[in-house]
């Protein structure tokens, strides 16, 4: 019979386990980038009729709507919200021959760089980037966020205990008490570490190395 700590423990664990899951390069592209990719390949548009501020507007608008609604994390629920989400990624996130609107609506009319193509690729680059981080943030807001501080200390302790070699000397000798808000970049450290060492090492010497120090992979 489990105690009542041994219990927090394991559930601590499902918990982490499922952190890494789902904050996983592959999950994240399988749920992210490949929706959008499919559906910004699948996005056409009358080639014929020249761009002016109001078939440029209609066009990314479209394009962003038709982009999100192909996914099953954020939809584009009106034509309003299409609207504010394009102007808003396009203001923002553009980066051509201008920043902001003005600089993708002048590339949009250079055939030299294939104009709307051209733009239309950053702006689901830049939808991508965009859904990711929104994607992240759910995972820790719902995982994490409804956790008592009881819980997510064991989720630092165990991380701490686990995975020590991947991190920085200073973050070692913290106490879990005070990495209980840091409970994301713990997992992002894992995860980036992990990935450079899978690289340099190799398969069969990232495990020999992983075994040598003891770390859950």
């Amino acid at each position: 019979m489990t105690n009542s700590k041994d219990q927090d423990r394991i559930k601590a664990e499902i918990i982490i386990d499922d952190l890494f899951r789902m904050t996983d390069e592959q999950c994240i592209q399988k749920k992210i980038d490949q929706p959008i990719e499919k559906a910004a390949s699948n996005y056409t548009f009358d080639q014929t009729k020249s761009i002016t501020h109001q078939s440029f507007n209609n066009i990314i608008c479209d394009f962003v709507t038709h982009v999100f609604n192909q996914g099953d994390f954020l939809k584009m629920t009106s034509k309003t919200m299409a609207v504010a989400e394009a102007m808003a990624i396009v203001e923002i996130g553009y980066q051509g021959s201008q920043k902001g609107y003005d600089g993708a609506l002048l590339d949009a009319m250079n055939p030299s760089i294939n104009g709307v193509e051209h733009v239309l690729q950053q702006i689901k680059e830049i939808i991508i980037s965009i859904l990711r981080q929104k994607y992240i943030q759910w995972v820790y807001n719902t995982q994490i966020l409804p956790l008592d501080w009881n819980k997510k200390s064991i989720i630092a302790e165990i991380l701490s205990d686990q995975y020590k070699p991947h991190f920085l000397l200073k973050t070692q000798t913290i106490s879990p008490g005070q990495l209980v808000d840091c409970i994301p970049e713990l997992i992002k450290a894992i995860q980036e570490s992990t990935i450079i060492a899978r690289r340099s090492m190799g398969g069969k010497q990232y495990k020999n190395y992983i075994n040598l120090l003891n770390i859950k992979e």
